[in-house]
């Protein structure tokens, strides 16, 4: 069987696309450069390779970013024909939480932590300019609560509360489980060595 071969515009920066495997990474600061090699890797593969329905795994470790290119990855992954995976490891935290929780499945790694908060606004400019951006921005909180709602089983009003009863409201693999943010914690595949104490009289030299 033949290799497939990428075009090479298809080969971003820091390996965050890796076709041929299907796993794509998530592992910075979300923004439109960050983002736009998985968009264009996700529809590359539906278009190039529609009837192959191995599942896209997108590794997310990111403290979250800017909410519009995190709204066009979310609904490229909703549009995708092919599952798309979603694991959390380390931090997934404010934007980044909307990525993991719309993936076919989610999984969490043991360590993985995951901080939700209200989203901040930078507005500048005239009054009526910041007015208008701050009417704007407390639009897109709402529905940035709205997907919460959707992909997990807490309600918005849930998500936009805990948000402002704390500045930053964390949540374990098993507190991510029990809102419905993830569906499994992955389990360790590697056993704890034994503790050998150096008097251990079964130690070697």
């Amino acid at each position: 069987m033949s290799v497939p071969v990428y075009p090479s515009e298809l080969v971003p920066q820091l390996y965050s696309v890796d076709l041929r495997s299907r796993c794509f990474y998530i592992l910075d600061e979300i923004c439109i450069e960050s983002l736009a090699p998985i968009v264009r890797g996700i529809i590359h593969l539906n278009e190039q390779e529609p009837t192959d329905m191995r599942p896209i795994k997108l590794y997310i470790c990111s403290e979250g970013g800017d909410l519009f290119p995190t709204f066009a990855l979310l609904d490229v992954m909703r549009l995708s024909k092919i599952p798309i995976h979603t694991v959390g490891i380390g931090d997934v935290s404010s934007a980044a939480i909307l990525l993991l929780i719309a993936g076919h499945k989610r999984y969490a790694t043991p360590s993985t932590w995951m901080m939700h908060h209200q989203s901040t606004s930078n507005a500048s400019g005239t009054e009526m300019e910041i007015e208008v951006r701050a009417a704007a921005a407390a639009k897109v909180s709402k529905a940035t609560y709205k997907i919460m709602e959707r992909f997990t089983n807490k309600t918005a009003r849930f998500w936009e509360n805990a948000a402002k009863r704390k500045a930053e409201f964390w949540l374990d693999p098993k507190a991510m489980k029990e809102h419905g943010v993830i569906d499994e914690i992955l389990e360790e595949t590697v056993k704890e060595a034994p503790n050998v104490r150096p008097d251990d009289s079964s130690a070697t030299a």
